[in-house]
Parts: structure tokens; C-alpha cells; sequence
């Protein structure tokens, strides 16, 4: 594995205490989930609910070299649960989107793609406040949890660090659907 410097931890307020634990059996007032695309890297599915103003971790699809029909079947099964569905448009995301319109899984481009203003989104959800997080993780999420919990932000030669980018080899597949997920969430664009 790649070694980070423990500095440019990502999210050091992120506590599996505190925020990881089985959601709540209620009806949530939507549910969106985030797909981020992989061709040779993993294919992540994140799905949340939103109670009461926090968003709630509720299931999780992670394949590495994920064949089409196992993408469209992932989908259809995040839909059947009541999920609304956005995808990452960049990179290969675009085709990957027109593809699933195509076998009819009602996707739409995810919006928001900014690393910054992603990362601020994550932090003020993971922070405590009225008793709790803004967001909680279900167990049934572990490679989202992994990558919460090891992401740093990339240290530069001189060893300072430098926003807008990830350490070099550390996956952040589910972090990115996820964030497709809770951005749209947040903004409340919903179709």
C-alpha cells in the first residue's frame, strides 16, 4: 500500500462511534443514491435517506471490473428500494449514463463535481451537533467506511499540503458516489 502523511487525514473528525450504526426502520423524506463509474477501478453505489435533516447511510454496491449487466442489475435494485439515481458524468461516466438510459434505468448526470466544495459538504455533515452527525454510515457500507476513514489530502514535495486532490493511490470510489448522492441532497435537485 501507499504510506500518507498522517497530517493531510482527510477527515479526522470521522469516528466509527460516531458515525457508523444501522439506520433507522422510518420513511425517510428521500432517498438518493450516487454511482460512480469504473472501468478498471471499482464501480461504487452509495445510497442514503434523509430523516429528520441527516442523512442516513442505507446500502452500499461495490464491484471491482463491474460488467454491464451487473451495473444495470445494481440499479435496478437500488430503484426497486426507492432510491433516485445520479452518476458521475466525467470521464467515461457520460456513456456510462447514456448506457443505462438506454436498458431504462432513469439516471441523470450527478452535479456539483467540485472537489472542494465536496469536501466541506462531507466535514460539516461529519461534525456533532443537536446529539448527533449530520451523517451516519451503516455497517452494510464497509468500503465507504474504509475510504472515510483513510483519505488524506495530497502532500506536495515540500511536504505541505495541498487541497483540491487526494494522496496518490488511495481509492475513493464509494467516497465519490456518496458525495454524488448527499451533494444532490443537499441541494435539493431532485427530478
Amino acid at each position: 500500500g501507499h504510506w500518507v502523511n498522517a497530517e493531510g487525514m482527510g477527515f479526522d473528525t470521522f469516528s466509527p462511534m460516531n458515525h457508523v450504526r444501522l439506520p433507522p426502520n422510518v420513511a425517510y423524506s428521500r432517498k438518493m443514491a450516487g454511482v460512480d463509474f469504473g472501468d478498471v477501478n471499482a464501480t461504487a453505489i452509495e445510497g442514503f435517506g434523509e430523516y429528520q435533516g441527516r442523512f442516513y447511510g442505507l446500502k452500499e454496491f461495490y464491484q471491482a471490473r463491474c460488467k454491464e449487466e451487473n451495473l444495470v442489475k445494481a440499479c435496478s435494485e437500488f430503484l426497486d428500494d426507492g432510491f433516485m439515481l445520479v452518476g458521475d458524468p466525467h470521464g467515461s461516466g457520460k456513456e456510462q449514463i447514456e448506457t443505462l438510459r438506454r436498458y431504462g434505468v432513469p439516471i441523470r448526470p450527478a452535479s456539483g463535481h467540485v472537489f472542494e466544495r465536496r469536501f466541506r459538504l462531507m466535514l460539516s455533515r461529519l461534525a456533532m451537533s443537536d446529539g448527533g452527525p449530520g451523517v451516519y454510515f451503516s455497517p452494510m457500507q464497509p468500503n465507504l467506511i474504509r475510504e472515510v476513514s483513510t483519505l488524506a489530502l495530497h502532500t506536495n514535495a515540500m511536504g505541505y499540503v495541498s487541497s483540491g486532490k487526494w494522496a496518490y493511490g488511495l481509492s475513493d470510489h464509494a467516497y465519490d458516489a456518496a458525495m454524488d448522492a448527499m451533494t444532490e441532497m443537499e441541494q435539493h435537485t431532485f427530478i
